[in-house]
């Protein structure tokens, strides 16, 4: 085989090789950017509700906080919780045993 055909044959060899890298290559950035995309994805989906929960459930919260405090602060002062029983019983609507 003269060295002009066999050099043609490697050059065409090396250019089929190069052609299926180079599609390895863009299904590999391909998944890699599709990839990243769900990543980004997953964490707003995270951190969204997250962030909507706090704005939504704040004000919730600093009332029940504040009615706790209240509740236990006065429960301390007055001597025991045995002392709020009644006060207690009237919030929920008159019931006694």
């Amino acid at each position: 085989m003269p060295p002009d055909q066999e050099m043609q044959k490697i050059l065409e060899r090396n250019t089929h090789a190069l052609e299926e890298n180079a599609k390895l290559l863009k299904s590999i950035h391909r998944g890699m950017i599709f990839g990243r995309i769900l990543s980004i994805l997953k964490l707003l989906f995270i951190v969204v509700p997250l962030i909507l929960a706090y704005i939504y459930l704040q004000p919730y919260y600093k009332d029940t906080m504040k009615f706790y405090k209240e509740f236990f602060g006065s429960a301390s002062s007055n001597g025991g919780l045995n002392m709020l029983l009644p006060e207690l019983q009237d919030m929920l609507g008159g019931q006694k045993k």
